[in-house]
């Protein structure tokens, strides 16, 4: 089985920054729960929905790179491409906290957030700094967000041990989709009966992000046809299932059709791109527009100009992600990608 047309993701990607910024926006006002929450009085959220759909394209993306690859290139290229946004972000709020968020602020709260989050390897991650953000209405929070990038890589590793089984073991790339399969649906169940009662990120990320991860790989390898027919089986499970819309088969059935919708929907869509060179901006998007959001609602109450609503904090801390999200892939994502690449030839 050969690895299918990919098509454009940075557009949708992008998209789904954008859609994490919206529905963080309703929270960090004191909005309460977004509006997809809020419409179905579920645990079904325009956020969750984002960044799921984020594990299932990253699965697509890498599947094939997985199996080929070398091994420590494709570990690499990993890195590489988490780790220099993810130390501009980390490092960028934490001395402007440093320098401006007083005495209270400069605390081994801090140093634990900066330690924590560039050793993102570690399951043990604080996204609170005492002092910071007091007035707002979720105080000392400077970026939730990153709570995903450790899983992301997790995920990484994950596929590339199943990729490594199928290439050495089982030696069959025709199999290797099946894998795949085989991994989200183990993992799904293994996760509902170790997770039963626990609806915190880890459960989120075992019994449906991994999953969907795994899922976005093996849709990889389908035909165009697989997808229309997937697309059509989801929408019809959702529609004869929708008074039950929090349960555990929506919420993933859910997943599953949104993440085809946008795979189906990235062969037709443009790039991003400047004078014809593609940009990758998603990324720093999403890591900049937690604390960006942060900091608006902050100033903007300090300042007294007006208070910041959930649409007014949306349009305002998008278009200053976007503007940060260009600036990390120009100065920091795209130089570091190019470095490696040039280096590991």
């Amino acid at each position: 089985m050969k690895p299918q047309f990919v098509g454009n993701t940075e557009l949708p990607r992008l998209i789904l920054s954008i859609l994490v910024i919206f529905s963080h926006s309703s929270t960090l006002t004191g909005g309460g729960r977004d509006l997809l929450t809020r419409y179905f009085n579920s645990h079904l959220s325009i956020g969750f929905l984002a960044v799921g759909i984020f594990f299932g394209l990253s699965g697509y993306l890498l599947a094939p790179n997985a199996f080929y690859q070398d091994t420590m290139k494709y570990l690499l290229r990993r890195l590489i491409r988490i780790f220099p946004g993810l130390f501009a972000v980390v490092l960028i709020t934490s001395l402007t906290i440093f320098c401006f968020g007083g005495s209270n602020a400069r605390s081994w709260n801090l140093f634990y957030y900066f330690y924590s989050n560039i050793n993102f390897l570690s399951p043990d991650r604080s996204f609170i700094v005492a002092g910071i953000f007091e007035n707002n209405p979720l105080p000392g929070n400077v970026n939730g967000s990153l709570w995903t990038i450790n899983y992301e890589f997790w995920a990484y590793a994950l596929i590339l041990i199943v990729a490594i089984f199928s290439r050495l073991v089982i030696k069959s790339i025709n199999l290797y989709p099946y894998m795949l399969l085989l991994f989200a649906v183990i993992t799904t169940i293994f996760s509902l009966n170790f997770f039963p009662n626990n609806t915190g990120g880890i459960r989120s990320w075992f019994v449906f992000y991994l999953p969907i991860f795994f899922f976005g790989g093996f849709l990889r390898y389908t035909t165009p046809l697989f997808l229309v027919v997937l697309l059509s089986v989801t929408s019809v499970v959702i529609f004869f299932n929708f008074d039950n819309n929090d349960s555990f088969l929506i919420r993933l059935t859910t997943l599953l059709m949104t993440l085809t919708l946008t795979l189906i929907s990235c062969k037709y869509l443009p790039s991003v791109a400047i004078n014809g060179k593609k940009m990758d901006i998603a990324y720093g998007v999403y890591l900049w527009g937690f604390p960006i959001q942060q900091s608006l609602i902050y100033i903007f109450d300090e300042t007294g100009l007006f208070q910041l609503g959930t649409f007014s904090c949306f349009i305002l801390s998008t278009i200053v992600a976007i503007v940060a999200g260009t600036l990390s892939w120009i100065f920091i994502e795209s130089p570091s990608i190019d470095g490696f690449a040039k280096r590991f030839k």
